[in-house]
């Protein structure tokens, strides 16, 4: 329900068998309410619409008396729209409707609350996404040192629908509730994460923090007030008998340094969308000698419109490295549903996701990590990593690492940015690499075979500046093929094949490069 001095708006399911939601209105005439319309069906919602969310807000400069409305469709999406007055106020316009949740990069999102704010509207609701397979199944730390073992990640979403741009909080979330101050100076959204122990959390308009309430019930409902100083959290505890109400300390009362002590953990993730098919990929919890390292600042008026506005700020501010330097930094990818993709995706549909690790000074690309592409025959399932990256040999520099996406024509493409109290990213394992291994191929090269003279396996390396069709074809002296090793698509990188000669005779040999332009040749002995 919402009110106005001279109005009250009701948005209601009938039964579980409605074929939509529905709406009544009361109008102040002098000094009787009176009904204005029948029960009428809420443009735009559906059997499967459930979980209505509405506010009023009269601080609109355009328009007098607007509703905004947020509500669940089936368990996948939420939906938006606002309503303005009539004329006279005997009817309502209903316009602005989106799915405000389709390019969030999670699979499931269910149980909106809304706010009016200066004119605009802010939403929060649960994201939710399956994580590893149940043999790699992520481990979340608790309090008391315990682990749980979690199949799904559940975050707190935050958007404005007039905003092209996400936000997630916290991890194993319930019960996200958003409210405001009475003058619309601020406004703080709180939920319950559950990680064995349920902890009470909170935001606010800076989007930038969380602090920990007082409470630790699992349904959580925040109050309106004055000022933060009085806003409070209404928890529902129902984990032992008697099952009671809690009240938390004010808002305004929790100091960051009290929740904090800076473990705030970042992460930035892409997201690339084609009608109903999401893909993501997460940078998150990059560390340098154990300091976090932040994100490149967004503008309050950007908004992604290209894949070089996605391209531009999944990065980090610039850092300092040299050869003795500890740098980590983890990665999320995934696709929020493997068959929908298929569907959705065309023959030459294409999204890639890499990782790169740039000079600040001179631009140059020092290195790649986590080539990762997807298309209609390849959707790759879900995958998260902690990476532990040896800097030798890389001298003294300023560095910064970016998410480089790569798509086909036809996609969008949004922007998270994710905080939590602990990591970002749920560590499934650490895996060790050097920079060295990731140096950028800048040519094509065909190394000599290894051993040489061999009897019977020998290995063969190559390198690729560009992708292209690869064929690396065994010969014997006379020009006669023995032996295709390799006939297929390559992108940029090195690569490794083992050539097992067990079934020929021994003699002089030569082994074949071919891609796009470039064609080498080379002899090799085998001796049994």
């Amino acid at each position: 329900m919402a009110s106005f001095e001279d109005e009250i708006f009701v948005v209601f399911r009938r039964s579980s068998s409605s074929t939509c939601l529905e709406y009544l209105r009361y109008y102040l005439n002098g000094s009787t309410w009176q009904k204005l319309d029948p029960v009428l069906p809420l443009p735009n919602t559906y059997a499967s619409s459930r979980n209505p969310s509405i506010v009023s807000d009269d601080n609109d400069a355009k328009n007098s008396n607007v509703l905004h409305l947020a509500w669940q469709q089936g368990i996948e999406s939420i939906h938006y729209e606002y309503s303005i007055d009539g004329m006279g106020g005997s009817s309502r316009t209903f316009l602005g409707y989106q799915n405000i949740s389709s390019a969030s990069g999670y699979t499931w999102n269910y149980n909106p609350s809304i706010i009016g704010f200066n004119g605009y509207s802010k939403v929060v609701w649960i994201g939710k996404r399956a994580v590893p397979p149940p043999e790699n199944l992520a481990k979340v730390e608790n309090k008391d040192g315990t682990t749980i073992v979690t199949d799904y990640e559940y975050r707190t979403i935050f958007r404005d629908p007039s905003y092209y741009r996400y936000w997630g909080f916290g991890s194993l979330v319930n019960s996200p509730s958003i409210n405001k101050t009475n003058n619309n100076s601020a406004y703080v959204f709180s939920w319950s994460e559950i990680n064995g122990i349920v902890t009470n959390k909170f935001a606010d308009n800076s989007l930038s923090t969380i602090r920990t309430l007082n409470t630790t019930g699992k349904d959580l409902q925040l109050c309106n007030g004055s000022d933060k100083n009085t806003m409070f959290a209404t928890s529902f505890n129902n984990t032992t008998l008697p099952y009671n109400l809690t009240f938390s300390q004010s808002i305004g009362s929790v100091v960051l340094e009290k929740e904090n002590t800076g473990s705030i953990n970042l992460g930035r993730e892409g997201v690339v969308v084609k009608d109903s098919s999401q893909l993501y990929f997460t940078l998150g919890d990059v560390l340098v000698n154990g300091e976090k390292m932040p994100f490149k600042i967004i503008p309050d008026t950007f908004s992604v419109t290209s894949i070089n506005d996605l391209n531009n700020y999944v990065k980090t501010n610039p850092f300092s490295v040299n050869d003795n330097t500890s740098l980590m930094y983890s990665v999320q990818y995934g696709v929020t549903d493997e068959e929908q993709l298929r569907r959705i995706f065309t023959e030459s549909d294409a999204v890639s996701f890499r990782i790169e690790l740039v000079d600040g000074s001179s631009e140059e690309v020092l290195g790649i990590f986590d080539d990762i592409s997807y298309t209609k025959q390849n959707a790759v399932s879900y995958d998260n990593l902690c990476y532990e990256v040896s800097t030798a040999g890389i001298g003294n520099r300023t560095i910064y690492l970016r998410l480089v996406t790569t798509t086909s024509a036809g996609f969008n493409f949004s922007l998270t940015d994710k905080l939590d109290n602990q990591s970002i990213i749920a560590k499934r394992y650490v895996k060790q690499i050097t920079y060295k291994d990731a140096v950028v191929v800048k040519e094509y090269a065909l190394t000599q075979n290894y051993p040489n003279p061999f009897n019977p396996v020998t290995t063969i390396n190559y390198q690729l500046p560009k992708s292209g069709s690869v064929t690396l074809k065994i010969f014997d002296i006379l020009g006669n093929e023995i032996r295709t090793l390799v006939n297929e698509q390559k992108e940029t990188g090195k690569y490794t094949a083992q050539f097992d000669a067990s079934s020929i005779a021994s003699g002089m040999y030569v082994y074949q490069l071919r891609v796009n332009d470039y064609t080498a040749v080379k002899k090799m002995l085998l001796l049994k």
